[in-house]
């Protein structure tokens, strides 16, 4: 199983929409999926009808002294996809369990037993440093981080690298980051500002860690959510469905190529 983490230490990135439609990508081309939402915003499980009230979820996992097991949480939606639900009360517990020895290994240890069940995890952040940001980090093979062209995109980003590193030196030396890619982006949009943050980041991580893909502004996106319904059935030819579509197929080639050697 190959483990994603999406994460940036921003909200409003668009990082949870990316871990759902890449997950939904990554199910439409035949992969089975199982997607974790690690926020307590809830916005992954609340892509899915009827999720938000899944028992056991993350918030179990984390209530002191729980036996509940990771492969107890996860809850199958369909065939070949699977959902480990987040709880609305997760930053709370969140704040005891990350005072325990050993919570950064929470997901590593708990994906064990179900990685031969599937074959991509992909997990969705909290937008802040956090001990479940750092379980994300602990469990995940690569780190994909979605960025809006704007000034403050630019300080979230650098921490959360700092992150990558720290956990790279002493949980997980095998964490790789797959790439930077920008949101409610297009090289097309007529923003100065944006495209000048888009070349700055550019030439300061190189064409190797940015990815040549852009997620465009699409109403649809937001629409298929709040249908609860995936992209790619509600608007196939939309932007939003071509763009992810185009994204997953790149982060495929990334992870492929590495295994390749």
């Amino acid at each position: 199983m190959v483990t994603i983490c999406l994460a940036n230490n921003k909200g409003g990135v668009g990082k949870s929409t990316s871990a759902l439609n890449i997950g939904l990508a990554l199910h439409s081309l035949g992969y089975r999926v199982l997607l974790v939402d690690c926020d307590a915003q809830c916005n992954l499980t609340m892509a899915f009808k009827g999720a938000i009230s899944l028992t056991p979820n993350l918030g179990t996992l984390l209530e002191p002294n729980s036996s509940v097991t990771v492969a107890a949480a996860i809850h199958p939606i369909e065939e070949g996809l699977a959902l480990l639900p987040s709880s609305l009360d997760v930053n709370l517990l969140e704040q005891y369990y990350g005072t325990q020895k050993g919570s950064e290994f929470l997901l590593r240890k708990g994906l064990g037993p179900v990685s031969g069940h599937y074959d991509f995890c992909i997990i969705d952040t909290p937008p802040h440093m956090s001990a479940l940001l750092y379980a994300a980090l602990v469990a995940s093979n690569w780190v994909f981080i979605p960025v809006q062209p704007e000034r403050w995109g630019y300080q979230g980003l650098k921490t959360l690298l700092d992150a990558c590193d720290r956990t790279r030196d002493y949980y997980n030396p095998q964490l790789q980051l797959g790439g930077i890619f920008f949101t409610k982006y297009a090289a097309s949009y007529r923003s100065r500002l944006h495209r000048d943050f888009v070349q700055q980041t550019r030439d300061r991580f190189g064409d190797a860690d940015v990815l040549q893909v852009s997620i465009r502004t699409n109403l649809a996106l937001a629409e298929a959510v709040s249908l609860e319904t995936s992209i790619f059935e509600y608007a196939p030819d939309s932007h939003g469905a071509q763009d992810y579509m185009e994204l997953t197929q790149a982060i495929l080639h990334r992870v492929a190529a590495v295994h390749e050697h």
